[in-house]
């Protein structure tokens, strides 16, 4: 897999933006491009190193190990973290073959100044306002340091044809940038095509990755770009963003770095509740790719239920519906990774004295330990001819 030629145009979709498009040729002679748009003002300040290039093709070669080449320079620090990068997903998940990765190094510039500027990923969501806050001095007494600016990325979570959700998303976000006086810049990548490990491992791989592109194709305008954490310390197991595999997306003029996992998610709620801008443009739901909170995901009923311990739900409620115990109780965990976060709502519940929702979080661990069984053999239809056709109705009939 080489990456054949990259070229710099104005954007066929967005006015006003620059595309940066990179087309990759497999051994297999199959050719893709991979591409990112940024506004035009930023077009000085694209990365002109196969940098970005190498970490985007990576995933394509996981699954076979075919070698990665790339004619334009590397950093040499990053070409040592991705070997690391390789080692750890393969070390995780065995089925991958770590690829060689073949291109010439950047020269080392020991007179190259700093760029001081940093910035931090923004969705909208409980992590990244966590993170955004508490380097936000002027908002935030507790806060550690202080971010510049603000990157949102269009093709990730909402798709790149829903452009009138993004729209949305990007009018509340902006709301919020305004509010702690931050620029928020917007990126398009159409990076996750449809049947590569950037769609089918965005979770449990890729989704951390994702930032990292983006943060080398901006590596000539910062020096510090945070993601914010998804698992706090103690809790931590194999997963797309990690404390171990986030720093390696870093070269060494720019330093990528997960921020938070000192915190559990109730405790970074607590913060985020304490901020009326932040309640009012929380971002939760990725459900249906949309701008909205649907109020009925796991993801809105845990955030729900602990903004209604903190007392939060009165002064701002992003959601389209109330708030009840009950739908907590019929919620089903399906994995240990999401029984975490129940049981540090058990655990808030039990400390604030809400009977109701302690209550509501031990009968989803309850149930859900009980249902696992029969929907793990329910799954298993999806590889029985004749029988796939009905796994999808049947798995939602036991968790309901």
């Amino acid at each position: 897999m080489r990456l054949a030629s990259v070229l710099k145009h104005s954007s066929p979709d967005t006015p006003g933006c620059v595309r940066l498009t990179g087309m990759v040729e497999r051994e297999s002679g199959e050719t893709f491009d991979i591409w990112f748009e940024v506004p035009s003002a930023l077009e000085a300040e694209l990365s002109e190193s196969g940098n970005p290039w190498i970490l985007a093709m990576l995933p394509h070669a996981l699954p076979t190990g075919e070698s990665i080449t790339c004619d334009l320079a590397a950093d040499a620090t990053l070409l040592e973290n991705l070997k690391g990068l390789t080692a750890e997903w393969c070390s995780w998940y065995p089925q991958f073959l770590p690829p060689k990765i073949h291109a010439p190094l950047a020269p080392l510039n020991l007179e190259a100044p700093a760029n001081l500027r940093s910035a931090a990923f923004f969705s909208g969501g409980v992590d990244s306002w966590f993170t955004l806050l508490r380097h936000a001095p002027e908002r935030e007494q507790a806060a550690i340091g202080r971010v510049d600016e603000l990157i949102t990325v269009h093709g990730y979570d909402i798709p790149l044809d829903a452009t009138e959700e993004f729209s949305k998303l990007h009018a509340a976000l902006s709301l919020g940038a305004q509010a702690l006086e931050r620029a928020l810049i917007v990126v398009r990548t159409n990076l996750r095509r449809e049947g590569s490990l950037w769609v089918r491992g965005w979770g449990w791989l890729t989704n951390a990755a994702g930032l990292g592109c983006v943060a080398l194709l901006l590596e000539k305008r910062y020096g510090k770009v945070l993601i914010g954490s998804s698992y706090p310390y103690g809790s931590l197991f194999p997963w797309g963003s990690h404390p171990m595999t986030d720093s390696l997306f870093s070269t060494r003029m720019l330093t990528v770095k997960q921020d938070g996992a000192c915190f559990n998610r109730t405790e970074k709620t607590m913060l985020v509740a304490r901020h009326a801008i932040a309640l009012a443009h929380l971002h939760v739901c990725w459900k249906h790719g949309s701008a909205s909170n649907c109020g009925a995901c796991a993801k809105c009923i845990r955030t729900m239920a602990t903004l209604q311990l903190l007392g939060a739900l009165e002064t701002a409620h992003p959601f389209p519906r109330q708030f009840q115990p009950e739908m907590l109780a019929r919620l089903y965990i399906a994995t240990r990774s999401e029984e975490a976060f129940i049981k540090e709502i058990h655990a808030l519940a039990l400390q604030t004295g809400h009977r109701p929702i302690q209550s509501a979080a031990a009968q989803a661990l309850r149930r859900s330990r009980r249902l696992r069984p029969l929907v793990k053999l329910v799954d298993q239809f999806g590889s029985v001819p004749m029988l796939w056709r009905c796994r999808p109705a049947l798995r939602k009939w036991c968790v309901s």
